[in-house]
């Protein structure tokens, strides 16, 4: 399978609905057509800077077709993503 990182760096592209473990594992709800798959990373506004996230299995109810629910799990970057 191949990982995509998707940036949601934008304020208010998703809106936390629970954290955990002082913000080591979030779920996450977003209305978008982005195929956001499970391994998938998600980088996510953390003051100027962002945050990486790694999705778990990702829950589409289907109405309204656009919504989507995930748990994530901080996923920090390893130091050759930094340099590219």
């Amino acid at each position: 399978m191949t990982q995509t990182t998707h940036d949601f760096s934008r304020k208010g592209a998703v809106t936390v609905l629970t954290v955990q473990d002082k913000g080591a594992r979030i779920r996450v709800v977003a209305w978008n057509y982005v195929r956001v798959a499970e391994e998938d990373f998600l980088l996510l506004p953390n003051g100027d800077e962002t945050t990486r996230y790694r999705v778990e299995p990702v829950y589409r109810p289907g109405d309204p077709s656009d919504q989507w629910f995930a748990w994530l799990t901080f996923a920090p970057r390893q130091l050759e993503d930094a340099a590219s």
